[in-house]
């Protein structure tokens, strides 16, 4: 009997000091879970400039690689015309070497003829052909036409020769613009295909390097998605500490001077007639259970609470914040923000209904009624009251 006396006097004395230690620890530990949460945001700023920047690099890339397109596009349409060209110059040429064939076939063939006849005159008898034109002649008017015919064949001989001569210089001169021509678009060609060679492998290096940009953004998305999953975690776990302190503030104050350990119902107070309605509504989910991101009607958190029964647009206590005009004679259906609950900044936020009440979404009891003034919602996590 005495050790049961003692092994009870054991436990409550410990009973007392983890009572006595409870702030204490709850305060480091929710210390801890802000201290990972300031991390984790850090990380998540980091992974989104990260992204940001990728995703300008990116952007300017596909830009280069959509020029460089446009360039190969303007260079391949220089170089088709450009073996047109040739193919034209080419044919050209093939029509000068055949005119010039046919003059040089012809001027063989009068040389031809003009050495028949210059054989043909030494075949003859030797005498002088001067003499046979002076011997043969019947008159000076004979002589005279003789003279002028043997003048006009030689002068016919000399004149076709060198007119078919000129002619086939002329030919091979301008063969040799056209070869010259061809030879300088050549040299074009070569030039306009090693730019192509040059343009077609940048713009793959570029798609290499934009498919590498890509698969670092779709890496850094990934990484952000499992950092911001993180956070909720942390957020959730700081959400968990925050209303499980509350908890005990509030089951603590209901108990102090009584006997009894059955906390009392939160008692529900009658607003006045300004701003009844919002009141009387938001107290129609009261019992409603709280889910992280949830924005009703059937489970809140307490920017979805706020959201739901004002009938605005979801945004974080933050957003409701700036939305917010800040009162310093708060009346029922008015707002309340927290500050350092569980993350930095703005972070908790109810509907106050009197009486230094309020009615939120608390992670440990859903929707319920708490005093705006508890050891919890002390000085360091006030903000003040809002009107929207």
């Amino acid at each position: 009997m005495k050790k049961v006396k003692i092994m009870s006097c054991a436990l409550a004395a410990g009973f007392m000091m983890f009572t006595a230690l409870t702030p204490n620890a709850h305060a480091e530990k929710n210390n801890n879970v802000n201290v990972q949460i300031n991390k984790t945001n850090n990380t998540l700023q980091t992974q989104k400039e990260e992204r940001n920047r990728l995703q300008k690099e990116i952007k300017e890339l596909k830009k280069t690689t959509k020029d460089l397109e446009t360039k190969i596009k303007e260079n391949q349409a220089k170089l088709d015309a450009t073996k047109k060209n040739i193919t034209d110059t080419q044919r050209i040429i093939n029509e000068k070497v055949e005119k010039i064939a046919q003059l040089e076939e012809q001027i063989q063939k009068r040389e031809y003829i003009i050495k028949q006849r210059l054989v043909a005159m030494q075949d003859q008898p030797r005498v002088n052909i001067v003499t046979q034109v002076l011997v043969n002649s019947k008159s000076i008017v004979d002589l005279m036409e003789r003279i002028n015919s043997l003048s006009l064949i030689f002068e016919s001989d000399t004149t076709i020769l060198e007119a078919q001569e000129r002619d086939q210089k002329q030919v091979e001169t301008e063969k040799e613009a056209i070869l010259q021509k061809q030879a300088e678009l050549r040299a074009y060609e070569k030039e306009l295909t090693n730019t192509q060679t040059e343009l077609v492998d940048d713009k793959q290096k570029k798609r290499e390097a934009l498919d590498e940009m890509s698969e670092k953004l779709n890496k850094i998305v990934m990484e952000m998605s499992s950092t911001q999953s993180q956070l909720r975690q942390l957020e959730r776990e700081a959400a968990a500490l925050q209303d499980a302190y509350e908890e005990e503030e509030q089951t603590s104050s209901n108990t102090s001077g009584s006997g009894t350990t059955t906390p009392e119902k939160p008692p529900v107070i009658a607003p006045p007639v300004s701003n009844s309605n919002v009141v009387n509504y938001a107290m129609k989910f009261l019992g409603k259970p709280y889910v992280f991101g949830a924005a009703g009607p059937n489970a809140f958190d307490c920017s979805g609470f706020i959201s739901y029964v004002f009938k605005k647009s979801r945004t974080d206590v933050s957003g409701y914040l700036r939305q917010a005009t800040m009162v310093s004679n708060p009346q029922p259906g008015d707002l309340v923000f927290f500050k350092n609950t569980y993350k930095p900044g703005p972070s908790h936020m109810g509907i106050y209904i009197g009486n230094g009440k309020m009615i939120h979404a608390s992670s440990s009891q859903g929707i319920t009624i708490s005093s705006v003034r508890s050891s919890y919602y002390n000085s360091s996590r006030w903000i003040g009251y809002g009107r929207f």
